[in-house]
């Protein structure tokens, strides 16, 4: 029996954009494992006994599933996909009714995920990315800021989530129209923040403490959930088609057979500071 490294269809994929740009992606999860856009870092390592996943994908389940066989967040992550395109700039990988692309510039990074349903009967599944961004100093008392485009406001509360389920409890967001602040000791000491119906096409994330800022754009999602933990220099942004569990309760999707469904992802480095007024990308 071949061990991974015997094997090159197992090994991770090295993309390059430019000088000072470039990913690795995982064939395990078609994963993201690192981003690297004009030299700063912009992905967080993974380096987490409990959550060993920079960038894991979320397929067909959000959190955890009634049968205790399939893994939390689904088993796509897991899985090990086929290469479909050997295109260096773009390659596109396969695992079952599921296509990711990957392609990286000199300062961005978008990823294309395709779900088709290639059953009789209609397909219930809940998408989403669980990409986690390196903040240095938010792990220390430090803050970060999302920021939406102007007429785009934050929800005044969240729901509270832990050990990847709904609590059935809210909690109150620093959030003051498009600006939301985050500090990790009072918002994640215990578990993440679910923003349902909040699904904006682009978001700014901002650590004040380097002053880098990066631009976030979303296509396909409905929700939004944000996670982290006391003393991790890193933030979760999941974007979400449905909420945890299974079937209508979750808000499931619905795909009918021989149709597809399409969801994009961007991280764009810009420069430090405040996004321009009126700026709708």
């Amino acid at each position: 029996m071949n061990r991974p490294t015997d094997n090159p269809e197992w090994l991770p994929l090295d993309l390059v954009g430019g000088p000072a740009s470039h990913v690795r992606i995982s064939p395990f999860g078609a994963e993201l494992r690192a981003l690297t856009l004009g030299g700063a870092d912009v992905l967080w390592s993974g380096a987490d006994a409990d959550w060993p996943h920079p960038a894991a994908l979320i397929y067909p389940v959000f959190g955890r599933a009634p049968d205790a066989d399939v893994p939390p967040h689904g088993p796509a992550r897991l899985a090990r996909f086929e290469r479909l395109s050997r295109r260096a700039s773009a390659p596109r990988l396969a695992w079952r009714n599921l296509t990711v692309q990957h392609h990286v510039t000199a300062r961005s990074y978008q990823q294309t995920i395709r779900i088709r349903n290639d059953r009789t009967a209609p397909l219930s599944y809940s998408f989403g990315l669980h990409p986690g961004f390196y903040l240095p100093g938010f792990g220390s008392g430090g803050r970060a800021f999302l920021m939406a485009p102007e007429g785009t406001r934050f929800p005044e509360t969240a729901e509270r989530m832990e050990a990847m389920a709904l609590t059935g409890r809210t909690a109150p967001l620093d959030a003051s129209g498009g600006v939301l602040c985050l500090a990790q000791q009072r918002d994640f000491a215990t578990g993440g923040r679910f923003l349902r119906n909040f699904a904006p096409r682009w978001l700014w994330l901002l650590n004040p403490a380097t002053g880098q800022r990066i631009r976030l754009g979303f296509r396909g999602f409905r929700h939004m959930a944000l996670w982290s933990r006391p003393g991790l220099d890193g933030l979760c942004i999941e974007p979400l088609t449905a909420g945890p569990g299974t079937g209508a309760a979750a808000g499931q999707a619905k795909l009918q057979p021989g149709r597809a469904a399409v969801f994009g992802f961007s991280v764009t480095l810009e420069a430090g500071g405040t996004p321009d007024a009126g700026a709708t990308a």
